[in-house]
């Protein structure tokens, strides 16, 4: 006997407040096993949330407050994908984070770093003229500080190929000459420098500075 959709004599029907609590407390504490996690798994591979499904989670999830708990919860569980992707493939990592830098115009560990150290008339990611966006510069001492990145000096695999890498330099040296050109002085760091040799950085900043 067929009891899918309408056939099925629950179709339509509702759980009662009694019930629901009920299920919840029988679940709460529980660890699914791999074989029911792979199950539950293959059991949603291919469906998709229609239009209206979409829009109901949407408002049901509006206004939700989660706990500290949750909130760790959660933080821990995209720590881990992080790291397992960052292992897996690192490349399509690197390149991901710093898209999302880039679009996002949040300052990288290197330049918050370089930052702490600099005097506090330098400033983050400041549109300097026909140069573009430089990640550390004083106007009152006419000093511009870029940081480069690995896809700044090196080739990353097949995505991020010799042609690109080229291309990149290529932007480098135009904005360096539009800044040089309005009187700006102009030195590059690279990004291990300032994270794993910080006494040499600050040496060199010391002579920049003078």
């Amino acid at each position: 006997m067929n009891f899918k959709g309408k056939n099925n004599p629950f179709y339509g029907k509702h759980h009662t407040k009694e019930s629901l609590l009920k299920n919840r407390l029988w679940h709460l504490g529980r660890v699914d096993s791999k074989e029911t996690k792979q199950k539950r798994r293959l059991s949603h591979l291919g469906l998709k949330h229609t239009p209206q499904e979409i829009e109901k989670i949407r408002i049901a999830s509006t206004g939700i407050k989660f706990t500290e708990e949750r909130k760790r919860k959660i933080g821990c569980r995209i720590s881990l994908a992080h790291k397992k992707w960052r292992l897996n493939d690192p490349i399509s990592y690197s390149l991901r984070q710093s898209r999302a830098m880039a679009s996002n115009k949040y300052p990288s560990k290197p330049e918050l770093k370089l930052k702490s150290i600099l005097p506090k008339d330098f400033e983050l990611n400041k549109i300097i003229g026909k140069g573009g966006e430089a990640d550390l510069h004083s106007n009152q001492r006419k000093i511009i500080i870029e940081i480069d990145g690995p896809t700044h000096y090196k080739t990353l695999g097949n995505y991020y190929n010799q042609k690109k890498l080229e291309n990149t330099k290529e932007r480098d040296k135009r904005k360096t000459y539009n800044w040089e050109n309005m009187g700006y002085k102009v030195y590059r760091f690279t990004d291990i420098d300032v994270m794993k040799k910080e006494k040499e950085t600050k040496e060199r900043l010391k002579e920049i500075l003078k």
